[in-house]
């Protein structure tokens, strides 16, 4: 993948990814509603049909369980989310319902495309008889789901059955859409949504991960399950992490260990963060999502397990 390829192809032409990483779960019951709020960190009364909302669910320490995607259609909730921790998801929620009328459901017959690139929304109004937008950023049409995004670019999110998706393929290609891979994550870490996978679950508090830039806590509702260390974290001004982006050189073979990440300060390397997810841009430069601590700051960086790695904070690609 070349940075500037990538980049060109977003700005020239409509493209399209089958996006095997994301699966989506409905949630239903007459206390859904309730239940849900108790258990997230935004305000699911306030939620509306047709909008979507990043939050997170977390332990009774506050820790952050799994970062969700949550919206509404006709009284049915439903969350999208990485496929890698859907079961210890559904797992933790499934603890405290057993005497709440609420189910969840892993809907394994749904595929998720990736639509995005040169005037995505115009080319899709020829395919689709609407679209979701910034006013109504869902929307439901014959059995398939459509969500929009306007960061870091107009794109939108397509959620379908299994088999439609091979009608749906030939469709994108006779419309001169390109397929490819990768693209959509690409977009999510510019836009800076944060990426959980498995390993890290119950690490990170959910200001540590920047959910309050995207509205996804409520410091203002009542009680949820480790609102009480997150609420005392945002008032007394003591969150020493955040979320940041590094670019840099190193191998495969030492980056996909999962290394910590060393900064250099007052002459010697120190540990200071964890990475949550990184993508392969070009020969050996790779751009890197991690939660690092946030005091004094030295913008030179390498990983625990490449000592000729060398990394530094960017805020674009």
């Amino acid at each position: 993948m070349k940075l500037f390829h990538m980049n060109s192809l977003l700005n020239n032409i409509c493209l399209f990814e089958i996006l095997h990483d994301w699966s989506i779960i409905s949630v239903s019951g007459t206390d859904s509603k309730q239940y849900l709020h108790n258990q997230t960190t935004v305000n699911v009364c306030d939620l509306k049909n047709n909008f979507h909302i990043l939050c997170a669910n977390c332990n009774p320490n506050g820790r952050v369980q799994g970062i969700l995607r949550l919206f509404l259609h006709q009284d049915k909730y439903f969350y999208i989310q990485r496929s890698c921790i859907v079961e210890s998801q559904i797992q933790n929620f499934k603890k405290y319902a057993i005497f709440s009328d609420v189910c969840f459901q892993n809907l394994n017959d749904y595929v998720f495309i990736g639509l995005m690139g040169c005037n995505i929304k115009k080319k899709l109004s020829f395919i689709f008889s609407e679209l979701p937008d910034s006013t109504q950023s869902m929307k439901y049409i014959k059995n398939f789901f459509i969500l929009f995004f306007i960061d870091p670019v107009e794109r939108f999110l397509l959620i379908i059955k299994k088999k439609q998706l091979n009608k749906m393929i030939e469709i994108f290609l006779k419309n001169n859409f390109l397929q490819v891979s990768s693209y959509w994550l690409f977009l999510d870490l510019q836009a800076g949504f944060p990426i959980l996978e498995n390993n890290m679950i119950n690490n990170f508090f959910p200001n540590e991960m920047n959910l309050n830039i995207f509205h996804g806590i409520d410091f203002q509702k009542g009680c949820y399950c480790g609102q009480e260390v997150i609420s005392k974290l945002y008032h007394k001004n003591i969150n020493n992490k955040n979320m940041y982006h590094l670019i840099g050189t190193t191998s495969f073979e030492a980056i996909n260990k999962l290394p910590m990440i060393e900064m250099y300060s007052k002459k010697q390397w120190k540990k200071v963060g964890k990475i949550l997810c990184f993508l392969h841009i070009q020969d050996n430069i790779f751009f890197i999502q991690c939660i690092l601590k946030n005091k004094n700051i030295v913008n030179n960086f390498r990983l625990s397990t490449d000592y000729n790695s060398n990394f530094f904070i960017t805020n674009n690609l």
